[in-house]
């Protein structure tokens, strides 16, 4: 069984030289949770900021005490955040929740997901994930741009998320491997990224041929 100070130090790995440290898991589909440090000022609590597909859905201060860090070394230990979520996550899709932490001075970095809320490690899946992935922040850039531009930006931004509801579904309808067969798996993922080709192209044409 692996000790507690190896497996924290194994959780919050950083890249080399980063200042806000930490990682968010879902434990159960209705709550996230987590830890954050600011390693050049292990005093102060940095603020979480937890989205959802893209969107922000809540902030909390990353300042509850967790004896499991203390113990790991990880300073005072006091570094730990939860958030309930409204509407509970639905299985397989822990992936869409991402944390960003932030220190007072405005030096931020994002979370490393794990547990739940780690990408699949199967790669038909983790390339349907990816896709909704990059749909969200396609999305997230035309909807900045849309509070300013004319119909047809915000059609296209409605198209994608017709596109990204789609996927949602397509995602929900994999079951994890547990058996040798992949052709379900083949088609869901092709259909999906038809589907987002096909309806990207259509956001896009409507967009510039206006």
């Amino acid at each position: 069984m692996t000790d507690m100070p190896t497996r924290l130090a194994a959780e919050g790995e950083a890249r080399a030289g980063a200042r806000i440290n930490g990682v968010i898991d879902v434990p159960r589909p209705g709550r996230v949770s987590g830890w954050a440090i600011d390693r050049g000022d292990p005093g102060a609590a940095v603020t979480v900021r937890i989205s959802r597909e893209g969107r922000l859905i809540g902030e909390v201060s990353a300042d509850g005490y967790r004896p499991d860090l203390e113990r790991g070394g990880i300073g005072t230990g006091r570094y730990g955040f939860a958030l309930d979520l409204d509407a509970p996550l639905e299985p397989g899709f822990e992936f869409t929740v991402t944390a960003m932490a932030r220190a007072d001075d405005g030096t931020s970095g994002e979370l490393r997901r794990i547990g739940r809320a780690k990408a699949s490690e199967d790669p038909g899946r983790r390339l349907s994930e990816r896709l909704f992935e990059e749909l969200v922040r396609l999305r997230m850039a035309i909807g900045r741009e849309a509070r300013t531009a004319d119909a047809p930006l915000c059609d296209a931004m409605e198209r994608i998320e017709v596109v990204q509801a789609r996927i949602e579904t397509a995602l929900s309808a994999i079951e994890p491997p547990q058996r040798s067969g992949t052709g379900g798996l083949v088609i869901a993922v092709t259909l999906a990224l038809v589907i987002g080709a096909a309806s990207l192209g259509l956001g896009l044409w409507s967009l510039f041929a206006a």
